[in-house]
């Protein structure tokens, strides 16, 4: 099994260095690294060079510059899209991977061919004085479990940076990733929903916590509420289809079908500040991501923002 590294990189320069050795060192080598560069200001670009040149890896580590910003979900596929492998590996910049990480996880998706995503738990750090104190899981050996396609696995569960992905299943699912998806959530929800996603207890990396980091809070900016709901009844479209489409059970198909519901409602209220989809949205509370999105919504709606 051929396995590949897809790494995004932007402005990392403080941290990259750390995690690239940490790749370099698993007990299983990895294959090929592909990083990604999304058009760094500081260093970055020379410390990545530096270390590829340094370690002797110009064959099998390739350095992307973009030309321009893509932003991190589309940098995160085109490293994806540059990788060979069998599986992949996604890569943020600033953690450390557990030396064990890819022998462990790359055996079990050799035993577990039908597995399409793997997901594992993480320990958090924010000062390198506090690694010695850490103990990570070093995974259960129950066996890694499927994830079951319900109102709140339909949203994203686990971040990027412990995914490992088979190379067929993002291939049958590719076409549905449009731009503004943010990578990790793609492939949660398509592998969720086609019962493919399963989580392994396992600590597969130390994930570094600073104020550098790409952050997924919303705010409270009205204009950014609109691009996520908007982001989100398309992929809530994009999967209804697929589930239509693979005649996936009656009840998924509701489920996605009150989603999409939903989601207009709240554009109709953000977006439109149409306020009276304020009273039909309390039937939907239980689809939401978090039930706390509807007293914010409402206060944009009747003042534009919080």
């Amino acid at each position: 099994m051929k396995v590949s590294v897809a790494l995004a990189c932007y402005n990392g320069e403080d941290y990259i260095g750390e995690q690239l050795l940490s790749i370099k060192e698993q007990t299983r080598p990895v294959d090929e690294v592909v990083i990604s560069d999304d058009g760094s200001s500081d260093g970055t670009v020379s410390v990545v060079r530096s270390f590829i040149e340094q370690n002797g890896l110009s064959a099998t580590w390739t350095l992307l510059q973009n030309e321009k910003n893509l932003g991190f979900a589309e940098n995160f596929r085109r490293a994806i899209d540059s990788t060979t492998g069998d599986v992949f590996f996604l890569s943020d910049q600033d953690d450390l991977w557990v030396p064990d990480r890819v022998e462990k996880m790359t055996a079990v998706m050799e035993r577990y061919g039908h597995i399409g995503v793997l997901n594992t738990e993480f320990v958090t750090f924010s000062k390198r004085e506090e690694l010695q104190a850490l103990s990570p899981d070093p995974g259960d050996e129950a066996g890694p479990e499927q994830i079951p396609f319900h109102r709140r696995t339909r949203y994203l569960q686990a971040p990027g940076c412990v995914m490992c992905v088979r190379r067929t299943f993002y291939e049958s699912v590719r076409e549905n990733w449009f731009q503004g998806w943010a990578h990790d959530e793609f492939l949660w929800c398509t592998a969720v929903l086609t019962g493919k996603n399963f989580r392994w207890k396992y600590d597969s990396l130390l994930r570094r916590t600073h104020e550098k980091q790409t952050s997924g809070h919303l705010g409270h900016s009205r204009e950014k509420r609109i691009l996520y709901l908007e982001t989100q009844r398309k992929s809530s479209e994009c999967l209804l289809r697929m589930a239509q489409e693979k005649r996936m059970p009656r009840k998924a198909v509701t489920l996605l079908q009150k989603n999409c519901k939903m989601y207009r409602y709240r554009l109709r209220l953000v977006r439109d500040k149409k306020r009276a989809a304020a009273f039909p949205l309390l039937l939907y509370l239980g689809y939401y991501a978090s039930a706390r999105s509807y007293p914010v919504e409402l206060q944009m709606a009747w003042k534009g923002k919080v």
